[in-house]
């Protein structure tokens, strides 16, 4: 409905919230913790890929939010509904496909 005047670009990036692997990790790992009382264990495997595995990255994402996006945040207990709804299938988890040794250059 308001397109740029010619010439102009605008970003909305779809982001409202942002965490690294590890503290994604952390995250399902006090999840766990909270509701199935089970101590979870999280290895750190190197990083296949070939950017640095700590970098800056920090987007502006405030354009939808004045446009009036109200986000849902990734809270613990989200996280633990989604516990809830993977549980069932927990015994068809092949680990041997979860990481080949993959590198990607």
């Amino acid at each position: 409905m308001n397109p740029p005047n010619p010439g102009e670009l605008e970003i909305y990036n779809q982001v409202t919230e942002i965490f690294s692997v590890m503290d994604l990790a952390e995250k399902i790992k006090d999840a766990a913790k909270e509701r199935y009382n089970v101590d979870i264990k999280l290895n750190h495997l190197s990083n296949p890929r070939i950017e640095k595995e700590s970098h800056y990255y920090n987007p502006t994402y405030t354009k939808l939010l004045k446009l009036g996006l109200k986000p849902t945040l990734l809270t613990r207990e989200i996280l633990i509904e989604m516990l809830e709804v993977i549980k069932p299938y927990i015994n068809n988890v092949n680990e041997e496909c979860i990481f080949r040794g993959y590198q990607w250059k």
